[in-house]
């Protein structure tokens, strides 16, 4: 699909920008990741950096490696 987009300034300047559908099981999976990524921004911001935020979603081997990897990556230097 595509749209034709117009800018606030100039509403007569438009570009076309190629859209694709996703499945509803794609948008919560995004929404979900978004969730998370406030979540994680909210404690980093009120701890001043000293904390980190992992979400586990569940116990399977899936979740289990990503916790790994975010205990590993991205909260090792926080306390």
């Amino acid at each position: 699909m595509t749209l034709s987009i117009g800018g606030k300034a100039d509403p007569s300047v438009k570009r076309d920008v190629v859209v694709s559908p996703i499945s509803t099981s794609a948008e919560r999976n995004l929404r979900y990741d978004q969730w998370v990524e406030s979540r994680r921004q909210y404690v980093s911001k009120i701890s001043n950096g000293r904390l980190g935020y992992v979400h586990m979603p569940d116990m399977g081997s899936n979740s289990l490696t990503k916790l790994f990897f975010d205990l590993d990556a991205d909260n090792r230097s926080r306390e």
